[in-house]
Order: structure tokens, then C-alpha cells, then sequence
């Protein structure tokens, strides 16, 4: 069941990778690897609030449907805010591109959790 701690978790996740993201663009005006370094940079600052505010890794679930909602209604749309060239791919290649995101998204979360639980599993293996 998805509750009222797992909507707040997804909704800090998104607006820190909506936040990170336009902060670093702007920062990085200009130079060749601006959106890279945005994407790499908004990553890192979900890993961090992610591990500093023990968001849940069922906060991923929402954030899924939030991401492929607005990747759906920005590529119906024709605007090209999530990935280039759609026109010219098929509609399961972009569906897949989709997904591909969504999961990129949702990694620092993941990883954050798995991450925490082997400092877990260590502790209790190697008191």
C-alpha cells in the first residue's frame, strides 16, 4: 500500500532531481558537458537525501509511474525534454527508452537501500 511517508519520499526525490539538475545547468551554462554533468550531478544529490532522510525504497514505485506519465505526455506532445529524435524511432523502441530512464531515476534509491543493508549484513557477520 502506498502511503502518505512513500508519496512524501517520492515527491523529495523528484524535486531534488528537478532541483539538482536546472541548478547545475545553470551553473554550467555554456560548456560542452552541461547536461551530463546535470544528469550526473542531480544522481549524486538523490543518493545523498535519499541515505541523510532514509527515504524508502518504496518511494521508487510511485516515483516509476510519476516519470513514465511525464516521459508518456511530453514524447505524445512532441517535446523533447526527456530524449532526442523520438520521430524517428518505433514506439516500443521509445517505450523501452522509457523504461531505461525510469530505472536511472529510481537508482540512487535502489542502490542507497542495498547499500545499507550489506553495512548491515557486515555488522552482523563481522561483529
Amino acid at each position: 500500500m502506498i502511503n502518505k511517508e512513500i508519496w512524501l519520499g517520492a515527491c523529495v526525490v523528484a524535486s531534488t532531481w528537478i532541483g539538482g539538475i536546472i541548478l547545475t545547468r545553470l551553473a554550467t551554462a555554456g560548456t560542452s558537458g552541461s547536461e551530463a554533468y546535470a544528469i550526473l550531478a542531480g544522481w549524486c544529490l538523490v543518493m545523498y537525501v535519499s541515505a541523510k532522510f532514509s527515504i524508502s525504497p518504496r518511494s521508487a514505485m510511485p516515483l516509476v509511474l510519476i516519470y513514465l506519465v511525464f516521459y508518456a505526455g511530453f514524447t505524445l506532445m512532441g517535446i523533447e525534454v526527456f530524449y532526442r529524435q523520438h520521430q524517428s524511432m518505433e514506439a516500443i523502441a521509445v517505450a523501452g527508452v522509457g523504461i531505461f530512464q525510469a530505472l536511472i531515476f529510481i537508482s540512487p534509491i535502489l542502490l542507497n537501500h542495498w547499500v545499507d543493508r550489506l553495512f548491515v549484513w557486515i555488522k552482523k557477520r563481522y561483529p
